[in-house]
């Protein structure tokens, strides 16, 4: 690795110690306030490695907040695709509850009129017969006229 490699090598956190250990030539920076006098911070040269540095972090910060904005902007698509399919789910749960029931009252309405209808020919003695057969009869048209005609 050359020592142009090492420059950027970023610090690496150790769980143990929750201080970074730097690898590379930054580690030289670390305890630069105290290393340097206050004339030797007068030095032009000493300003102006501080200030390439400066430019160095300058120029870092930019492309994180440019890659923070796009995160940013990915998140809101998210969350919008993410509500869209929030209220999509909530509608189609409203539909199939309501074709459940639908579907639920079409068959006991076909059940109980064949039902009617079907024990309205065993108890033919019966002075009732024909408000049975009536009845099971209506009973069965108003499941087929619910299901066919007023869903749709």
């Amino acid at each position: 690795m050359s020592q142009e490699d090492e420059k950027d090598i970023e610090p690496v956190i150790d769980k143990k110690n929750k201080e970074p250990e730097q690898f590379g030539t930054r580690k030289a920076f670390k305890n630069l306030p105290r290393d340097l006098s206050p004339d030797d911070l007068n030095n032009s040269g000493t300003q102006k490695m501080l200030l390439a540095e400066l430019e160095r972090l300058e120029i870092a910060n930019l492309k994180l907040e440019t890659k923070y904005e796009e995160i940013g902007n990915k998140l809101e698509e998210y969350k919008d695709m993410y509500h869209k399919c929030d209220k999509d789910k909530a509608v189609l749960e409203k539909d199939i509850n309501h074709e459940t029931r639908n579907e639920v009252l079409y068959a006991f309405c076909l059940t109980l009129g064949s039902a009617l209808f079907g024990a309205s020919f065993s108890i033919r003695e019966a002075t009732f017969w024909w408000i049975t057969t009536l009845l099971g009869l209506f009973i069965m048209l108003g499941g087929l006229i619910y299901k066919f005609k007023i869903i749709k």
